[in-house]
């Protein structure tokens, strides 16, 4: 079967209309090979220029932007709210085409003679006007029709891929009255009437038999009255009720939105009420974690308890130390400075002095206790019960720690305790009496504390 019919593989809203009427068509990839072609109509959507091919006889379909690259010039865009239609030849047709349009200056002032004749070989006329959201017709936005060419104001693609659903005024002509339904920015059933009657023009004009096709609409080519402006009263309460409509439709949705959150977070609570609840019982206090108990991590809610109205008697009070500053070379200025380190000897045993300092009743110094080199050789957790590491109670020394040095915050404790030390263990002599008055605290080289009575001390560890 002869293809009659020509146009872009792009225009694909174009290729569907096309089949709607059962009209054979060949595609091509870019404008040249469209213009080379042998169909008679071509459906030409880019930039090119098609005087050429009109002048080999074909009739060419296009835009407003097309045409005015044609004669040199730059179509104006802008936006359109409804065409209307009312001629002879095309019928009488209205309808709702809210978008982008390109707008025509038919002038062929400045215009070299070649295109000035060609211009006026096609005796171009207008058809329908196209008229903005204020119902005011917009200059130059137009179908043109002519000899052997119709330009239309919108380009395919962009009508049949940016179309979005909004709310528009409805004329119901059964009761006489507008209502509001939601709809595409296009109407695409009228629209597409329109395209058929400009393809029944260019066949005609090419000699050509139109095939043998449904139409879409019982009156297509005739009337097709789609969309009738509303005075202007109405559309002034309509707009302003679209506005209101479209706060409370963001209240609504706001509202949900908030509904809905507060019962997810309703909901995450009681699903962790389990995981939450043991952190306020006196029993199970471990202030950091819920499952230090069970992991057998140090409770530190223990020890204080252990030590509270007793005297701790330790052999010092933590090491000497000495924070190293180091240079280094600044990138931007190039320029040599100092930063501060970290002595490890700064916390540890120094922690464990502050932490007793806070919640015992008193510190007592005494000499004559081993250092930590000696209680290594001790062997003392082969004797003792262990509770389990203590570095997360050393972690969180820092609120007790009143240096005011960088080394005192809380992001030098966590990357100590944390990155930097093995695990410490914290032991507990087996049968402690816990109403006794005095206990001592060790710890060894690894800083793994040793908490016994006075009394377990004098006839236990003394003696070793």
């Amino acid at each position: 079967m002869q293809e009659d019919v020509a146009l872009l593989k792009s225009d694909y809203y174009i290729k569907k209309i096309l089949r709607q009427l059962k009209v054979e068509y060949k595609e091509y990839s870019s404008p040249e090979e469209l213009l080379d072609s042998d169909a008679k109509v071509l459906f030409c959507d880019k930039k090119t220029d098609v005087k050429k091919a009109i002048a080999d006889g074909k009739f060419v379909i296009t835009n407003h932007e097309v045409l005015m690259d044609v004669m040199g010039k730059t179509a104006v865009t802008t936006k359109s709210y409804y065409y209307v239609m009312r001629d002879f030849l095309f019928g009488e047709r209205s309808f709702l085409i809210n978008h982008m349009v390109y707008c025509c200056d038919s002038s062929v002032d400045l215009v070299d003679i070649k295109t000035q004749q060609f211009i006026k070989e096609q005796d171009l006329f207008d058809v329908g006007l196209t008229y903005d959201e204020d119902n005011k017709a917009m200059k130059g936005a137009c179908v043109l029709v002519g000899r052997q060419m119709i330009s239309l104001p919108w380009r395919f693609k962009k009508t049949a891929c940016f179309s979005r659903l909004k709310l528009y005024p409805h004329y119901n002509a059964k009761k006489d009255e507008y209502v509001t339904k939601i709809g595409f920015s296009v109407d695409y059933k009228t629209f597409s009437g329109l395209l058929f009657v400009l393809l029944r023009y260019a066949y005609q004009r090419c000699e050509l038999k139109m095939p043998d096709t449904q139409p879409m609409t019982d009156s297509m080519g005739e009337k097709e009255i789609a969309f009738i402006y509303p005075h202007e009263e109405y559309m002034n309460r309509w707009r302003k009720g679209i506005v209101k409509k479209r706060k409370q439709c963001m209240l609504f949705f706001s509202a949900i939105f908030a509904v809905a959150m507060i019962l997810l977070n309703c909901l995450f609570n009681i699903r962790s009420l389990p995981n939450i609840y043991p952190l306020y019982k006196s029993s199970t206090q471990t202030r950091y974690m819920a499952d230090f108990m069970k992991e057998q991590l140090y409770p530190d809610a223990f020890l204080q308890l252990l030590v509270k109205d007793k005297n701790v008697i330790l052999h010092d009070s933590g090491d000497e130390y000495e924070h190293m500053a180091y240079p280094y070379t600044d990138e931007t200025t190039g320029e040599t400075k100092y930063a501060i380190s970290y002595d490890p000897r700064y916390y540890y045993g120094r922690d464990y002095y502050r932490y007793f300092s806070q919640f015992s009743e008193d510190i007592i110094i005494d000499d004559s206790v081993p250092v930590k080199d000696e209680v290594q050789k001790l062997n003392l957790a082969e004797r003792m019960t262990c509770l389990g590491y203590v570095n997360d109670m050393q972690r969180y020394v820092f609120l007790l720690n009143e240096d005011q040095i960088e080394q005192a915050s809380y992001f030098w404790y966590d990357y100590v305790y944390r990155n930097d030390s093995a695990p410490m263990y914290i032991y507990l002599e087996n049968d402690i009496k816990f109403d006794c008055s005095d206990v001592v605290a060790l710890w060894d080289a690894q800083n793994n504390l040793y908490i016994m009575s006075k009394e377990y001390y004098e006839k236990e560890v003394k003696l070793l």
